[in-house]
């Protein structure tokens, strides 16, 4: 059965794996945006051995189907860098699982997360896992972006 554990992407073969994954679904989210040239991609198994965020992985025995990668903005305001299901994975509520895990396990804060405004099944996800339209915005590479926010209050 398929499970959510941490994973440490310091190790060169962890990162290789989580690359893989990223690759293989942001290469689909770039067809969705209609962009050639997307800055996700341009990660290398390096950036993400010595990335300054966490990782968790939804694995099934020893295939790693789905990443989300969790940067600490501050004590109280967290943000999703990546939420990455492979393509061979996905309509199975991977990538709301690994959403729910992560609000399950963090404190009372702010969390956030950014997508491509034309990535409608991402923003369904986070729609329909608490998130609140915050902002859009466009990158640099003229990439039209929303920002989603979730306020986790947690009951004592």
């Amino acid at each position: 059965m398929p499970e959510i554990q941490p994973l440490d992407h310091t190790v060169s073969a962890t990162a290789k794996a989580i690359w893989t994954v990223c690759q293989r679904s942001y290469q689909l989210e770039a067809e969705i945006l209609e962009v050639e040239t997307f800055p996700p991609l341009q990660r290398g198994v390096d950036d993400i051995c010595t990335a300054q965020t966490r990782f968790w992985g939804m694995m099934d025995h020893a295939v790693l189907l789905g990443i989300i990668e969790l940067e600490d903005h501050s004590q109280d305001h967290y943000h999703i860098n990546s939420l990455c299901v492979d393509p061979d994975f996905h309509r199975r509520g991977i990538g709301r699982k690994l959403v729910n895990h992560i609000v399950q396990i963090l404190p009372d804060c702010l969390l956030t997360v950014s997508t491509g405004r034309k990535n409608v099944p991402a923003c369904r996800l986070y729609q329909k896992t608490g998130f609140q339209w915050q902002q859009f915005w466009q990158t640099k590479s003229m990439i039209d972006m929303v920002t989603f926010g979730q306020h986790i209050f947690k009951e004592n």
